[in-house]
């Protein structure tokens, strides 16, 4: 193997995400998504939660949205909670929250404080992940914008403006 292919082979061995799972990053805690709870799991959980309905307890395969209704949800949570509409997208328009996937973070705007929720996410997932140098592929749903291979530190910076060379 000639020095050009093992620097590729190493660049890709590098890129394995290190990150294991599915997480939710929430306010900069990371919740695992990749249980008998999935990412849409956890929003149809929130939502139902903050209507004090216990996900738990409540069957939604008997649930109609006139009974959702009269517990308060508005038509929108509706619709997300019986998968006509992705939650995954609630969480991440309504909620503000970050999907991560691996070394794949997705993000509805990229702010100083979203960074700063998925520098503190990705660190309560794996506190070594700035020791190791990780890279991360961003895609921010608001702007259409992709960024990749972008560095932990340039995510601890939380300066939006250094991510644009990743584009």
């Amino acid at each position: 193997m000639n020095w050009f292919k093992l620097a590729i082979f190493n660049k890709e061995l590098s890129k394995l995400a290190s990150i294991r799972g599915e997480w939710w990053i929430m306010d900069g805690h990371a919740e695992f998504a990749d249980d008998n709870t999935n990412h849409s799991g956890i929003v149809l959980d929130h939502i139902l939660s903050i209507h004090d309905i216990d996900p738990d307890m409540f069957d939604l395969s008997k649930a109609t949205d006139k009974m959702l209704l009269e517990q308060g949800l508005n038509q929108e949570e509706i619709d997300y909670v019986f998968d006509r509409k992705d939650p995954r997208i609630y969480g991440l328009e309504e909620l503000g929250w970050q999907r991560v996937h691996g070394n794949n973070i997705q993000t509805q705007t990229l702010t100083f404080e979203d960074l700063k929720n998925i520098e503190y996410g990705l660190y309560d997932i794996d506190e070594e992940v700035a020791d190791r140098g990780e890279e991360f592929d961003i895609e921010v749903r608001g702007s259409g914008m992709f960024f990749r291979d972008v560095p932990y530190s340039i995510i601890e910076s939380k300066n939006p403006s250094l991510i644009l060379e990743y584009r």
